[in-house]
This record gives C-alpha cells, sequence and structure tokens, in this order.
C-alpha cells in the first residue's frame, strides 16, 4: 500500500512497477541513478511501500565521512541487527556465516552510495556470486542508489554473475505530473491565486525533477520566500512605458511651473505702479 506521503504518479508508478519485477523474479544487482532532486529516494520509498509483507527489506544511508570499516558495519546490522562480528573482515565473508536462511527474499537498499568509497559494493557482489552457486534459488536483489558516472564504472567492473548488474536512470516528469505534484502540495496551504500561478510559471525551470518542485511548492508557502518570490523584474514593456510616463510628467511640469512664476509676478507689477 503507497504511503499518502508520497504521490505516486505515471512515470515513477512505471518505474517502480519495473524494480519490483527484477527483485522479484530473480536476484538483481540494480543501480538506480539520476541527479539530485530527481526522485531516486522517493522511488525507493515507494517500491519499500509496494513490496508484498514477505519480503525482508533492509535500507541504508550512507555519509561521506563514512569509511569502509563503518560501511560493512551498517550493512551487515540492517541485514542482521543482532549480529556480532568484526567489521575488519571481508563483507562477503561476514554475510555468507550471518545470513544462512535465502528461503526469504531480501532486498538491501543504500541510499548515497556514491559518497563514499566503492570497495564495498565489489564485496557485497561477491557475496551475491558466492550465494549463486550455494543456493541457485535464492532471492537477494540489491538497489544501490547514485550518480551515473559511479554506476556506470561499477557495472563494467562487476563480472561473473549470471544475473548482470544493471543501471537504471530514474525519467523526468512531464508537465502535466509536475503540475499534479505542484497542486497536491499546495493543496493543504493558504496560497492565493497569484501566487499558485507564480508558481506554475516557475515550472518551466525544474526540468522535471520532482525535488525541485517541491522546492517551488514549499517556498509558495513560505512567508519570507513569498516576498522575494513577489519582487521579480518588469518585463521590458512595461520598464519603458514607466519611463514614457515619466518623461511626460517631467515635460508637463517644466511648461505649469514657469506659468505659475508669471500669474504670480504680474499683480506685484501692477501695484508696484499704482501711485
Amino acid at each position: 500500500m503507497t504511503s499518502a506521503e508520497y504521490l505516486l504518479l505515471p512515470t515513477q508508478a512505471q518505474l517502480v512497477s519495473r524494480l519490483r519485477q527484477l527483485i522479484g523474479f530473480s536476484s538483481s544487482f540494480v543501480f538506480l541513478t539520476g541527479s539530485k532532486g530527481s526522485g531516486r529516494t522517493v522511488i525507493s520509498q515507494l517500491l519499500m511501500n509496494e513490496l508484498d509483507a514477505n519480503h525482508i527489506v533492509s535500507h541504508v544511508i550512507l555519509q561521506p565521512d563514512m569509511d569502509i570499516l563503518r560501511i560493512r558495519e551498517a550493512v551487515v546490522l540492517q541485514l542482521v541487527p543482532t549480529a556480532v562480528f568484526d567489521p575488519s573482515d571481508h563483507l562477503a565473508e561476514t554475510l555468507h556465516r550471518l545470513v544462512p536462511d535465502l528461503s526469504v527474499p531480501r532486498l538491501l537498499i543504500v541510499d548515497d552510495a556514491d559518497c563514499s568509497a566503492s570497495d564495498w559494493v565489489s564485496e557485497l557482489w561477491q557475496w551475491l556470486k558466492h550465494q549463486d552457486e550455494v543456493h541457485p534459488l535464492h532471492k537477494i536483489s540489491v538497489l544501490l542508489i547514485g550518480s551515473s558516472e559511479f554506476s556506470e564504472y561499477l557495472a563494467q567492473h562487476l563480472k561473473g554473475r549470471k544475473q548482470m548488474a544493471l543501471e537504471i536512470e530514474v525519467e523526468s516528469l512531464s508537465l502535466k505530473e509536475q503540475k499534479k505534484l505542484l497542486v497536491h502540495y499546495l493543496q493543504d496551504g493558504e496560497v492565493s491565486a497569484a501566487q499558485g500561478e507564480q508558481a506554475l510559471a516557475r515550472l518551466a525551470h525544474s526540468q522535471g525533477k520532482p525535488g525541485e518542485v517541491v522546492a517551488i511548492a514549499e517556498a509558495c508557502m513560505d512567508k519570507k520566500s513569498l516576498s522575494s518570490l513577489g519582487k521579480t523584474a518588469l518585463p521590458v514593456n512595461k520598464i519603458v512605458a514607466a519611463v514614457a510616463i515619466l518623461a511626460g510628467v517631467v515635460l508637463l511640469l517644466s511648461w505649469i511651473i514657469p506659468s505659475l512664476s508669471e500669474k504670480d509676478a504680474a499683480p506685484t507689477t501692477e501695484s508696484a505702479a499704482q501711485p
């Protein structure tokens, strides 16, 4: 069941369905790629919500300051929360010892997988390769979320399994989907029609990325951001019109002021001529 926190759009639904098929019928090793804000993490969350209850899902988020020992520890404790092990040991050896029951489908998701050194990825691959030989019918799958450069490089170097490593890129949302997502996030906020139109106009710069659509919605609902959003440059035709009006006013004043000065000076001259 999909969480109400996320709006499942057609483009995302197709990708989630494809991922479900991959991990449901084979032991897959998948790189989910895309730029920042493309919706990679949302896709993984939607996938977890859509999986059957018999799936054991482990989710790890890496940090840039994590070395290979901490990465091994994070991965193992997600797969086996009560495990006692030495993180200096090879990841494949540790997992082979601690995960003997392969009768239940498992999915390991590693978010921000490209923020640290990639040696641990090869160790995960070696673990799956060994399980292919020992338990050919196992259903262990791995989903790594990262950049295209990170994924392409590793996919070329991970060899030896029947199920090759795959790279799947998150597609951009259509304009219709962007509008639907924007309305979804704005519907509970106090947003005027003018602010809504302004938000829609900004979709042209979102490049189909859900993250940027959400940022636009948040800016519209943020009072501080709204004040800055309203301070946009005037179109060229309005600037020209304003300059023309100002020039006309100056010209009019230059004609009125001397006339008033002459009228004020006239009575003074006449009174001076009287005896």
